[in-house]
Parts: C-alpha cells; structure tokens; sequence
C-alpha cells in the first residue's frame, strides 16, 4: 500500500506535541512538516491562528489534496476565520465546535477519577484569584474585572491588575498549585462563543475551587456536574456579584453548595463528549481520512 503524505503547514510553536502525537499514526502515513512535499502531500493541516504570518505567498491546492483547517481560538477574534470563501477552502474542519469534523475540545482528559473531592475543611483563602495576562479582550473581561475588584479581593497573578507575585513560576504546576489554596477562581474567557470552553474554565474544577465563568453562551453543556460554577451571568452589576462572593468566603454552607456535585457521577452528556477524546484527535483524523478519503482500513 502506498503511503500517504500528511503535511504540517505550519506547526505551531505553542503546541509541538502536536506533530508528536501523528508519529503515533497508522504506518500507511508519512507525517512531516517539510513544506518542499507540499506538491506531493495527500493531506496538509493548516493551523489557522497563526497562518498568515507562516505564508510568504499564496498557495494552490494541488488535485485530490485535502486541507485541513485546525484552530483552537475563538473564531470571534478572527472574522477572516468565518468568511464563507475561506471556509470553502477546506474539506475538514478539527476545532473546539461541537459540529466540527474532527472535535478538538479543552475537556480532554476531564474525567470522574482525577476530579478532586471536598470536604469544606480544607484550608483556603477567603479570596478570589485570577491568572490572566492575555491582551485579547473581545469579552470585555478587562472592563468587568476592573469593577469587580473595588468591591472584592481577587489576587492576580499575572500580567492583568497584577497585585502579587508568583515566586518560583513552574507554569501549568505553579498555576493549579495556586488554585488548590483559593475558594474561588476568575475565568474569564477572551471572546464569547458558542463552544469556546477553554481550560480558563475546567482548571479551577481540578484543583478543587470554584470558577466564576464569563464566557460561552451554552456553557451549560459543558459542565461536568450541576451547579458547579458561579455564572457571571446571573449578577446584574459587577458589584452584585462581588456581594454574593464576599458572602460566600464567610458562609461555608453556600460555598458548599458549588462542590456538591462532586460527590455524584458525572453528567451522562458530559462523559459521553469526553468519551470520545479517549482517542487521540490526530489518531481521528487519520480515521476519518481513511474510512471517507482513502478507503476502509482497519485498526
């Protein structure tokens, strides 16, 4: 059987493991980012965010080649993104929407074992905290949290309203170490859109806290259990909403009611879309491409 080509166009920086994981692939494939195969690449995965900046002219697509349009940001910062002519480009879509072809969520690996219990005896500061160094701004998040602050304490770790500093910053380690000592955590998502459920949200449910969400407008589809957040949504003023947090840090028994669900299993709609990113989304794509594209291989 001959192999087939899949070319990484431009492999994102921020996310090498990706072309790692296609090494895992089906040996019927040859996974490269060598742009010199581009003529020969069966498939070529264009990450979108940072596709402009990678192209140093326009390019063609080949007969037969299929295109792979692969984003993880919100389309809402990228009207470019949503044109009618550019999406007609590709012939599968790997991104966060549900609807896509290949699903490529942030609740990967959010699962029932790894979700931490709480008791209500753990130490942790009556206080907010938020990390958020991010300039994109579509939610307005800045302006919100500006508010929010002269009515709460939030202690902010990074680059926006910072007031504290990280000693020995670890990245992803440091940042759930931190969690872990809060009662609650902002997230606040850059953009507000459909599907656009990032690890802002699901971070904090992992180190036990409680998020305070600003963000997707279907977010109730995406939470593993009932009552598991605080909805910016139900506060009329930021100043309501900091009223309902400050009670929070002092009755335990509201506080409790957001770590309820914790005890109980998962939502049903919530494990049967993690379930599925059991499998690799690379290992999906070659899937796809071979039960549509390239004919019925078994593995």
């Amino acid at each position: 059987m001959k192999k087939k080509i899949i070319l990484f166009y431009n492999n994102p920086e921020w996310n090498k493991d990706a072309f790692q994981e296609l090494q895992e692939a089906p040996t019927n494939y040859i996974i490269t980012c060598d742009r010199s195969l581009f003529g020969k690449a069966h498939v070529v995965i264009f990450h979108l965010f940072d596709l402009y900046q990678h192209m140093k002219d326009d390019i063609e697509k080949t007969e037969n080649q299929l295109w792979v349009a692969w984003n993880m940001e919100c389309e809402e910062h990228f009207s470019w993104m949503k044109d009618k002519e550019v999406r007609e480009l590709f012939d599968i879509r790997m991104d966060y929407f549900q609807d896509a072809d290949i699903v490529c969520p942030y609740y990967r690996n959010i699962k029932e074992n790894n979700m931490p219990k709480v008791t209500g005896l753990e130490i942790r500061e009556d206080k907010t905290c938020m990390m958020i160094s991010s300039p994109f701004n579509q939610s307005r998040r800045k302006e919100y949290l500006e508010k929010l602050m002269k009515y709460t304490i939030i202690d902010s770790y990074s680059r926006l309203y910072n007031n504290k500093l990280l000693e020995n910053d670890r990245g992803r380690e440091s940042k759930m170490e931190l969690y872990t000592k809060y009662k609650f955590v902002i997230a606040f998502e850059n953009a507000i859109g459909k599907d656009y459920v990032t690890e802002k949200f699901y971070d904090p449910l992992l180190a036990g806290s409680v998020p305070v969400y600003l963000g997707a407008p279907n977010i109730d589809k995406f939470v593993p259990g009932d009552n598991c957040f605080v909805d910016v949504r139900n506060y009329k003023s930021p100043e309501e909403l900091a009223k309902y947090l400050n009670r929070c840090m002092t009755d335990e028994k509201e506080y409790m009611k957001y770590h309820k669900w914790r005890e109980l299993p998962f939502r049903k709609s919530f494990t049967d879309m993690e379930k599925e990113q059991d499998t690799n989304p690379f290992i999906r794509l070659c899937e796809l491409l071979d039960k549509k594209y390239f004919g019925n291989v078994q593995y």
